[in-house]
């Protein structure tokens, strides 16, 4: 096996970076505490539906009770904080950025002024170690409203509010109304300089009644919470999706951290190899496969036809090298199929079932395109289909945001019927799609089909371009 993965100290990432990989490290941990562990914590606390039902569950799965304090103030500050609506998302980004940039490198200077001594009377600030400046917000820096749009958006989609798309001139508009407080340093806080210590946080303080789980309950019992489980959607990061904004957050977060402590800062395209632990391939079985890969897309763009390609199976262990002819796709074909319903105790009886191909010959390299579906009804569609292909609609069904298929039409369920003046548009939107915010071009429906003489039809996949 692999042996660990080295981990750099907690006093290094959250108070003493000195490179971009303890930056961008950083930023990772910020947005799973942001937008990941926080947002999860809430969701199992409403669905727990009691604050005691939530302390027994965490005590059942074995959190020590510091764990339980951590979670319940998580909850707590969660539930106090709540946005309304996208601008509250906007003035939390902002007075984030400032603890981040701002007061975060106040408290850690003040605790440790420039011209600091270690206890053996040597520079504090020597080398690795960087001394840090705050970075003031400046609307018209770029990286400064990529973290603002980014963070403003994850914390939108993190309560289901959505998303107004609107320019980088709208937010700097919604941030005259942001009041941000303003910041003392304290002199009782401590900050972890120790790399062997396994603190969870660089910056640590006192806070009265922190170690008594029942005054939290009480106060978290009494709060207006007003909000529900179904409202409260944890991100779970993925790096190769350019439109959820999280590597807009990790990279931008990142990169004002090293211009904090003038460390070089690096691209999004950088922050994805290393926030998302990507391992370049180089001489191995992946390398290899990409080579043969392209050596068929050669003979794809030659045009060199479908008896020039090969299959391939390798193993470098081995080594065994096996090549084939591909063969050609299986071609759906009208039929006759027959079948035994109870081949134990009546196997003389056999149903034959005809199955039509539409069109005949088709593969799975073939589709059905609908045209411009987005404002159709399924009754239209329905129509459409009767109309152009002579086709009969027997079921329509559709995969859910959560996975599962739901059954729109089916024309065995009277109860179905009623779905038929939804349009496509509304369907998407109402059980496709997660976040509001995102738009389809199109969709993929399961749909069953019968001719005029009741014969099941065997199509390719049909496509709703919305």
């Amino acid at each position: 096996t692999d042996p660990p993965e080295k981990q750099a100290p907690d006093c290094t990432l959250h108070s003493f970076p000195h490179n971009i990989n303890h930056c961008l490290s950083w930023g990772r941990s910020e947005f799973v505490g942001n937008f990941e562990s926080t947002p999860s914590e809430l969701k199992s606390f409403l669905q727990s539906g009691s604050v005691d039902n939530y302390v027994k569950s965490l005590a059942e799965a074995g959190s020590v009770p510091q764990d339980i304090i951590e979670k319940l103030n998580k909850v707590m500050t969660a539930i106090s904080e709540k946005p309304v609506n996208f601008e509250d998302c906007v003035g939390w980004a902002r007075r984030v950025f400032e603890d981040y940039f701002v007061n975060r490198i106040v408290q850690l200077t003040f605790t440790f002024p420039k011209d600091a001594k270690t206890q053996t009377g040597l520079p504090f600030w020597s080398p690795p170690k960087r001394f840090p400046t705050q970075v003031t917000f400046n609307p018209d820096d770029a990286t400064h409203m990529q973290f603002l749009i980014s963070a403003s958006i994850l914390r939108a989609k993190s309560y289901s509010i959505p998303n107004p798309q609107k320019d980088a001139s709208w937010y700097k508009q919604a941030l005259t109304s942001v009041i941000v407080p303003d910041f003392v340093p304290r002199s009782d806080v401590k900050i972890e300089t120790d790399p062997n210590a396994q603190s969870r946080n660089g910056l640590s303080g006192n806070s009265e009644g922190e170690n008594d789980i029942q005054d939290l309950k009480n106060q978290l019992s009494n709060m207006n919470i007003g909000l529900t489980a179904a409202q409260i959607l944890p991100e779970e990061f993925e790096k190769d999706d350019d439109t959820n904004y999280h590597m807009d957050f990790i990279s931008s977060t990142a990169n004002l951290r090293a211009r904090c402590y003038e460390i070089t800062e690096i691209d999004k395209f950088q922050a994805k190899l290393v926030a998302g632990r990507i391992i370049p391939a180089i001489a191995t079985t992946t390398a290899m496969a990409t080579g043969f890969v392209c050596m068929e897309l050669y003979k794809v763009i030659q045009k060199k036809g479908a008896e020039k390609a090969r299959n391939l199976y390798a193993n470098l262990a081995i080594p065994l090298f096996a090549m084939s002819e591909p063969i050609p796709p299986k071609k759906s074909v009208s039929r006759v199929v027959k079948n035994v319903p109870d081949p134990l105790n009546h196997p003389e009886y056999v149903e034959e079932e005809n199955i039509v191909a539409y069109p005949e010959g088709h593969t799975c390299w073939d589709r059905l395109d609908v045209k411009q579906t987005g404002n159709m009804t399924l009754k239209e569609l329905f129509s459409y289909f009767e109309k152009d292909h002579k086709l009969s609609v027997s079921s329509f069904v559709i995969s859910t945001s959560d996975g599962k298929g739901k059954i729109l039409f089916n024309s065995m369920m009277q109860s179905t019927k009623a779905n038929l003046t939804m349009t496509v548009s509304e369907i998407v939107n109402k059980f496709v799609l997660t976040d509001s915010s995102k738009r389809l071009k199109y969709f993929v429906p399961s749909i069953l089909f019968e001719n005029d003489d009741g014969a099941t039809v065997e199509t390719p996949d049909v496509v709703l371009w919305l």
